[in-house]
């Protein structure tokens, strides 16, 4: 159970107490998490739970608004792994084969566990990256290309419109890579695209005025390249 933060000083008395007539045996271990290794991002993390129903922590400090993605390496059996915040919510978990991503909601320091469920002992191997974040100015109409090098990239294009301004996304790349586009509107909402790069879209009529962003985001630990034109269509003749 937990994490959990004591509220308290003194001396504290765990109960182990059978339901009912029950007897049998039992093993644990409470654990310290303030005395756990640190995590290094983009460092693979080889390991193996043994006993296989143990878990192990590791803790790193981090600032809010940073995106992490934690790239399971290995199998996908017998552990899961999950991301605590500093107030000891969960923020994200899987099979510890499997992937997530977390935008931290805070700055402090954050536990990641990786907790057994098996009788035999789990290998395991993970790694937590730091998304990239690539920002730049979209010219509409203009060919637009470009590549998510590694897992959790992501690049944003930023433009300037008005409301009732029509458009159309015009894929220009076939290879339909695991890479999805968005749209956000200036208030952050998903507006007309929200599909797989490659695929056109539209056309579609801007409802707000102001700067919106289209999001490309690989699934999972995708990469690979994508081209596009975001076409205005109040210049077609």
């Amino acid at each position: 159970g937990g994490p959990f933060t004591l509220t308290d000083s003194g001396t504290f008395t765990l109960v182990l107490d059978g339901t009912g007539a029950t007897t049998g045996d039992f093993k644990f271990r409470l654990v310290d998490l303030s005395g756990q290794p640190s995590l290094t991002l983009a460092t693979p993390i080889t390991r193996t739970l043994d006993p296989g129903y143990t878990a192990e922590w590791y803790q790193f400090t981090a600032v809010g608004g940073e995106r992490l993605y934690f790239d399971g390496l290995g199998a996908n059996a017998g552990a899961s792994w999950v991301l605590y915040g500093p107030s000891n919510e969960g923020l994200g978990s899987s099979g510890i084969g499997g992937d997530f991503e977390v935008t931290l909601p805070q700055s402090g320091v954050y536990l990641m566990g990786v907790v057994g469920n098996s009788a035999s002992p789990v290998p395991y191997s993970v790694q937590v990256n730091a998304g990239k974040t690539t920002v730049n100015n979209l010219s509409l109409d203009a060919a637009t290309t470009g590549t998510l090098t590694g897992p959790g990239d992501q690049v944003i294009f930023r433009f300037n419109a008005t409301a009732g301004q029509r458009l159309f996304y015009d894929a220009l790349d076939g290879d339909f890579d695991a890479i999805s586009v968005r749209l956000l509107n200036p208030f952050g909402t998903v507006v007309h695209l929200n599909q797989n790069a490659d695929s056109d879209g539209g056309p579609f009529t801007l409802p707000d005025s102001g700067q919106f962003s289209l999001v490309i985001d690989p699934n999972g630990a995708t990469t690979g390249d994508f081209a596009f034109r975001l076409r205005n269509l109040a210049g077609v003749t």
